[in-house]
């Protein structure tokens, strides 16, 4: 065994959402969703031996909240078991951008961790595998595990074995930009695990999102393969607009969406009118999100940066899988 592992993931943006578990424990979703993995938004999480059997977590060199620390030790009883080592792990991790605000942190920042466990425990698994073992942590932590544009599949068993992503293009198969609007670097008011059951038992659209979800995430994936950008916006938008219109109709609602938020909406819709493609998304945040081409992104963010409410705007690109390094070797996946 190593004693000191250093893993990094990155964040991604689901083009055609996750939004609804059919099993809470396991993190299995109710359908397929399809993302890009994003730099250079990423988590670093260095993982060592502790001396005695407690954990240590640390959020950027501070120690970590109670209630982070134990879902990170539960988390980490997972690889205890699975190899028989029962020692106390020291866990530093920090994001490079907001955390909790609808950025996928927890995406980047259990991908990091399942990749990071997998080494220091010395427990051997492949890429499915080790994006199951990630999705367990946080859903969507499964598809950061992958590079590039990845599926993450529902799955049939009820063990969640055949609930994984997979890369279905590289990086560099197509150079398109995902431009953020940063409009708070607060956490949300509600997590999204939350707003999931809420939307799940208490909206009278859950159901047909559920059911729009499973083609919109094949037809994404062939617009992907064949580089059709206007078929990939329109699925892009559409996927967005249902989930939230699903949460809206929940009682009590779930709005996550805030007026620069659906400003932006309306300014990717000038921009197409004015000759510029630009299709809007929006995970459960209030972060509006513009995919571009990359041609297009710098006149893109010039607007949106000047734009009311916009604090920040993060240009990004297509990104590698997680990496995870050790004193002798390095491993990535694309």
């Amino acid at each position: 065994m190593t004693s000191e592992v250093k893993a990094r993931a990155h964040a991604n943006v689901a083009l055609v959402k996750y939004f609804g578990k059919r099993d809470v424990p396991l993190n299995l979703p109710a359908a397929p969703s399809v993302s890009m993995t994003l730099s250079p938004l990423n988590t670093e999480t260095v993982l060592s031996f502790a001396d005695g059997v407690d954990d240590q977590v640390l959020l950027a060199d501070v120690p970590a909240e109670e209630k982070f620390s134990r879902r990170i030790s539960k988390y980490l009883n997972i690889f205890r078991d699975l190899s028989g080592n029962h020692r106390g792990v020291r866990v530093t991790t920090s994001n490079n951008f907001p955390t909790a605000a609808g950025l996928a942190s927890s995406a980047s920042g259990f991908a990091a961790l399942a990749a990071g466990a997998a080494r220091l425990f010395d427990v051997n698994m492949d890429i499915a595998q080790l994006s199951a073992m990630a999705r367990r942590g946080s859903g969507s932590a499964a598809r950061s595990v992958c590079g590039g544009y990845v599926l993450w599949h529902r799955g049939e068993k009820n063990d969640g074995t055949d609930s994984f992503a997979e890369s279905v293009a590289p990086p560099e198969h197509w150079d398109l930009r995902i431009l953020v609007g940063v409009t708070t670097t607060g956490p949300k008011e509600i997590g999204s695990t939350v707003a999931m059951e809420r939307t799940r038992t208490e909206s009278p659209y859950y159901n047909a999102w559920i059911k729009s979800a499973h083609g919109a995430a094949k037809e994404a994936v062939d617009a992907i393969l064949k580089k059709d950008f206007e078929k990939l916006g329109d699925i892009t938008e559409h996927s967005a607009l249902a989930m939230h219109a699903a949460m809206m109709a929940a009682a009590p609602p779930i709005v996550f969406l805030k007026g620069t938020t659906l400003d932006v909406f309306h300014l990717a819709r000038s921009l197409r009118k004015e000759g510029t493609a630009a299709y809007f998304t929006c995970d459960a945040g209030p972060q509006p999100k513009l995919l571009c081409q990359a041609k297009d992104a710098d006149i893109i963010a010039r607007q949106l940066r000047a734009f009311p409410g916009i604090k920040d705007v993060i240009h990004c690109a297509p990104a590698e899988g997680v990496r995870v390094e050790t004193n002798t070797t390095t491993y990535c996946e694309k």
